[in-house]
């Protein structure tokens, strides 16, 4: 047993080992061109038009049920003989206007 683990810790160390390690040539370590400065400046023109009494909103325009159930039966058995049978039966109704 302790051969078997020591031979898997020495393959797990040698797979390890090999593998390519980070130089500083790599993508990960070159410099990042993002910048919160844009390249060209932003021209923001004029204020889109709004209702002048604010947003509106819409009536509901249908009506959505949903529901489920759920029945759960649990039965203890001792010797082949049922000793306790116990059903548990949750429902619900869930219902909204459609917009």
């Amino acid at each position: 047993m302790k051969r078997t683990l020591l031979a898997a810790a020495l393959a797990a160390a040698a797979v390890l080992g090999a593998s390519p390690r980070a130089e500083a040539g790599s993508p990960i370590f070159e410099r990042s061109y993002y910048s919160h400065a844009p390249a060209k400046p932003v021209e923001i023109g004029p204020q889109a038009h709004r209702a002048p009494m604010g947003p509106a909103f819409s009536r509901p325009q249908g009506f959505a049920v949903n529901s489920g159930y759920r029945l759960q039966r649990s039965i203890m058995t001792v010797g082949g003989q049922i000793v306790d049978q116990t059903y548990n039966w949750d429902s619900w109704v869930q219902t909204s206007g459609k917009y």
